[in-house]
């Protein structure tokens, strides 16, 4: 019986003549895209300052129709006529005749890409409305903010703290 050893055989490793290739892939600017400017968006109804609301962060890439969703909703759904202003409530400032898909970049609106939330941009939309049917309930609202029925003067309150033990 013949025994045969096996020796390995050093491969030799392979070393190329031509250059290093270096690449580096375009910028998403140097593409032609640009991210994404943020702004804080404020929501104000001209009379009812209650249903106000804010979007502390969002890009102006929305459109009008989500502004509108938007304040349909916070009023409970309801058919709503809207009127909108852009800053300041005032005939030049009105936006009509805007389709609902308009972006606020396309009407002007600029943000930032990044940074803090309190450097945003601050941008309002006033809306002033109108039901769609007469007999719509929220016609019935006062446009006036009635006084909280918790407000309590410091004798009521004092009062109060004695009775509960507090004081």
């Amino acid at each position: 019986v013949t025994h045969v050893s096996m020796v390995k055989k050093k491969k030799s490793k392979y070393v190329s003549t031509l250059p290093p290739f270096e690449y580096r892939p375009p910028t998403v600017f140097e593409m032609g895209h640009r991210p994404s400017e943020y702004i804080k968006l404020r929501i104000c109804n001209l009379s009812l300052t209650h249903l106000n609301f804010e979007w502390p962060a969002v890009p102006t890439e929305v459109t009008i129709g989500v502004i509108k969703d938007a304040i349909r909703k916070r009023h409970g759904g309801t058919a709503l006529n809207l009127t909108l202003y852009k800053n300041n409530v005032s005939i030049e400032s009105m936006l009509r005749d805007i389709d609902d898909g308009v972006k606020l970049k396309d009407l002007g609106v600029r943000g930032i890409v990044s940074g803090p939330a309190e450097d945003l941009p601050v941008v309002s939309i006033h809306y002033d409305f109108s039901a769609a049917r007469p007999d719509d309930p929220i016609i019935a609202v006062e446009t006036e903010a009635e006084q909280s029925k918790h407000n309590l003067n410091v004798k009521q309150y004092l009062r109060m703290q004695r009775a509960m033990g507090y004081t």
